[in-house]
């Protein structure tokens, strides 16, 4: 954590949104949460066999869980007052997937990993992607989706949608893969 800590620059906060306004900072926040959950229930699957794992991460999924619906609550409270900004909410989704590749998320991996190498951003990149989304399952990748698109006020995706999460899932671990 120190290595980590001593590289990676914080910026000082100044009370305001990043992402310009209350309703984007809630959409960019529920986004969060629910990759977050999605991890830990990922995690959770993939850990046959260590039963306190599984149950940690339950716990932590839940955690998480609970998050997103405290700020989507806070989310459709100020779309009732203001109005919902949708176009804005499909912004912030497709600027936060965009981050799950920034070079401080990856530098974190780098360091969680042990690595011995020097950092390349390339290199990490491909590596990190092809960690997490193996973790990944169709039925973590629906429960994702139900939950953004909650956020963008869209009907959750159906069930008959549930063959394209296995295809898109494995086209995102062939891309990690080929990528660098």
């Amino acid at each position: 954590m120190t290595r980590y800590l001593e590289t990676v620059a914080y910026h000082a906060e100044d009370g305001r949104s990043v992402y310009g306004s209350e309703q984007a900072e809630l959409v960019a926040r529920c986004f969060v949460e629910a990759m977050a959950a999605s991890y830990y229930q990922a995690i959770g699957a993939g850990a046959a066999g260590v039963p306190s794992l599984q149950a940690l991460c339950r716990k932590l999924a839940g955690e998480e869980a609970r998050h997103y619906t405290m700020f989507r609550r806070l989310l459709e409270e100020l779309r009732r007052e203001e109005g919902a900004h949708r176009l804005e909410a499909v912004r912030v989704v497709w600027r936060r997937l965009r981050a799950l590749n920034d070079e401080q998320i990856l530098y974190a991996s780098y360091v969680v990993s042990g690595a011995r190498e020097p950092f390349v951003l390339k290199n990490e990149s491909r590596n990190y992607r092809a960690r997490v989304l193996s973790l990944y399952r169709p039925e973590h990748v629906r429960f994702v989706g139900t939950l953004v698109a909650q956020v963008l006020g869209l009907p959750p995706p159906p069930k008959s949608l549930d063959g394209l999460s296995g295809a898109a899932l494995r086209g995102m671990n062939a891309a990690a893969l080929l990528m660098g």
